[in-house]
């Protein structure tokens, strides 16, 4: 098994703990293959049950090759239980899954997860599937499209994807140009969501309600600044001015019952750490107080608008 002698100071233990391991013998691929009961038992109970339970399943997913934060993140969210788990698990429900409640939205999560799967079902695994390299090459080789398979997850196997206009979303203050998608299918209360990283797909309905990501394909997308907007701030859809209006970080489910109907609303998509955003009865609490923007802007109508480039503001790094 990959990483079989990795020590516990690579899991990232307390020190208590680590020292508790450690004076028993104990190593990270021993871990792996022990009952929470046995790990209490060699550390004369300085483990608590719970935690070694946690800590045998931790042990279990990073001896099948996924990363120390990773496996954590797997743990921590539900998806997988521990090492039995991973093996009787599909990467394709696990991607999915992953990321509907995690900022990780790079492609080759969907790579660690095969490789993962892989080797939680095997003692004795190929030494040519050990690289992650392997995996990523055969997903190209065959065409798959991780991030298109979790979009047709969202809105159907047969549903069209966004539409390109030719037409061109201008933040000027912040330096966002991006291009315009249209999102003809009825996905019901969801919303549209863009499949490209620095695309905004506006969304069929009353509002003219553009929706781009802060964070996809690893990095941040198109309104990843979004909050940033101040009130007076040039929006251009196409060739049409409007000016911001309200920036709202936390939006009240009624918020945009009093949208300009004329205007347009800017918003983030409704999953991960971005929270739900975007339609009356959708709005939730968001997941680890990350963003939650809503902008709203009405037409300019001749009036002057802001549109000198303020200072980028620097934003958390990307998975």
């Amino acid at each position: 098994m990959p990483h079989a002698r990795v020590t516990v100071a690579a899991l990232g233990l307390e020190r208590d703990e680590r020292k508790a391991l450690t004076d028993a013998g104990l190593v990270a691929g021993d871990l792996a293959h022990m009952a929470g009961m046995d790990v209490v038992a060699a550390t004369g109970e300085a483990i608590a049950e719970a935690r070694a339970n946690y800590l045998v399943a931790w042990a279990g997913l990073i001896g099948a090759g996924l990363s120390r934060s990773f496996a954590a993140e797997l743990l921590e969210h539900g998806l997988v239980r521990g090492r039995a788990d991973l093996a009787s698990a599909s990467p394709d429900d696990l991607l999915v899954r992953l990321f509907d409640v995690s900022a990780r939205t790079q492609p080759t999560y969907h790579d660690n997860l095969s490789r993962a799967v892989y080797l939680a079902r095997t003692d004795t695994p190929s030494p040519e599937r050990l690289p992650l390299s392997w995996w990523t090459k055969r997903r190209a080789d065959r065409g798959f499209d991780p991030l298109l398979m979790y979009w047709r997850h969202l809105h159907g196997d047969g549903a069209a994807l966004p539409r390109p206009t030719g037409a061109r979303l201008l933040l000027p203050t912040l330096k966002v140009s991006a291009p315009i998608f249209e999102g003809d299918i009825d996905s019901g209360d969801d919303l549209v969501r863009p499949l490209g990283q620095n695309d905004v797909v506006r969304n069929a309905g009353p509002l003219r309600l553009l929706l781009g990501h802060w964070m996809w394909q690893g990095g941040h997308g198109a309104f990843a600044r979004l909050e940033d907007l101040r009130p007076g701030d040039g929006v251009r859809v196409d060739t049409t001015w409007f000016a911001v209006t309200e920036v709202a970080k936390t939006p009240h489910p009624a918020s945009l019952d009093a949208a300009d109907a004329d205007g347009v609303v800017l918003a983030t998509p409704p999953h991960r750490r971005v929270g739900v955003i975007g339609t009356r009865d959708m709005v939730e609490p968001v997941e680890r107080a990350t963003l939650r923007v809503v902008v709203q802007a009405a037409p300019a109508d001749g009036g002057a608008v802001d549109t000198e480039a303020r200072p980028v503001r620097r934003i958390p790094g990307a998975y």
